[in-house]
């Protein structure tokens, strides 16, 4: 059972942005056949390293400057939107000022959201639609860029949720995401974190 819904999981997460570009006329119903099947290839769990203290003491707590920091276990979402991606969700986005670099920073308002500041200097604003606000979890880390640096951040450039911390092969921590991000994760991490391997 557990695996039938784990594909219907999966199915769905392919096929849904895939059909709004075949009804756009964005593919052609070969493209869009083609890139379902690709995404099935491809599983939905990947690891990655990332040093800094910026998500300290979630992710990479006592790991010293300029060292390699912790492996994180990442559930790619292929289509984030306010349908994938929660309040209180740990993600690794991309720096909206510089592609090449990507950031595990937690979401903290979402579209239609008030934002207003502690400084009375601040003008308050409402987090704009495809948009969230992300932050980082150690306020002593200031030179880690969040959205008080770049703004709100496109929804668009969210490769995925953090699902695990990793330090060695016997210590690692469950990341603690949304209800809605946990249960969803849930079934994809209890079919796919076999193959993480290493």
């Amino acid at each position: 059972m557990l695996r039938v819904l784990y594909w219907l999981a999966r199915t769905r997460e392919a096929v849904e942005p895939n059909l709004r570009g075949l009804f756009s006329g964005k593919l052609t119903f070969s493209e869009f056949q083609q890139n379902v099947v690709e995404e099935l290839r491809r599983p939905a769990l990947y690891t990655k390293v990332f040093s800094g203290d910026a998500m300290s003491p979630t992710i990479n707590e006592g790991v010293p400057p300029g060292q390699a920091g912790e492996k994180v276990v990442i559930r790619r979402l292929i289509s984030p939107s306010e349908r994938t991606v929660f309040l209180d969700d740990i993600v690794v986005c991309r720096d909206p000022t510089d592609d090449r670099r990507n950031y595990v920073r937690r979401v903290i308002a979402m579209p239609g959201e008030e934002m207003i500041s502690d400084d009375p200097r601040d003008i308050p604003f409402s987090i704009p639609a495809g948009h969230c606000w992300v932050v980082r979890d150690n306020d002593k880390a200031i030179d880690a860029a969040d959205s008080r640096k770049f703004g709100p951040l496109s929804f668009d450039l969210i490769h995925g949720r953090v699902l695990y911390s990793i330090r060695s092969p016997t210590n690692f921590t469950r990341i603690v995401n949304s209800k809605n991000a946990m249960r969803r994760d849930h079934i994809i991490l209890a079919v796919e974190q076999s193959l993480l391997g290493d």
